[in-house]
């Protein structure tokens, strides 16, 4: 994988995430309390930023119910 597909996965997997997030109405203050993570991680997942670490993704992913084989579907 090239650094411009890295950077559009990221992308994607942030879009996905933030969909998912608007879709319970929950804001990004909520997301970070149920995940355990920072609202800066947040937003910096839902930007697209590629060098979020792996076990924030994880976090949001499991907060949101969301398993990682359906988020890379699309789901």
């Amino acid at each position: 994988m090239d650094d411009e597909q890295l950077a559009a996965a990221a992308r994607r997997i942030g879009r996905y995430i933030a969909t998912r997030r608007k879709s319970f109405d929950a804001t990004q203050a909520d997301l970070a309390g149920l995940s355990g993570v920072s609202v800066r991680a947040v937003s910096a997942l839902e930007a697209g930023k590629a060098t979020t670490r792996l076990d924030i993704v994880l976090r949001v992913f499991a907060a949101l119910g969301v398993d990682v084989a359906d988020a890379i579907d699309g789901r």
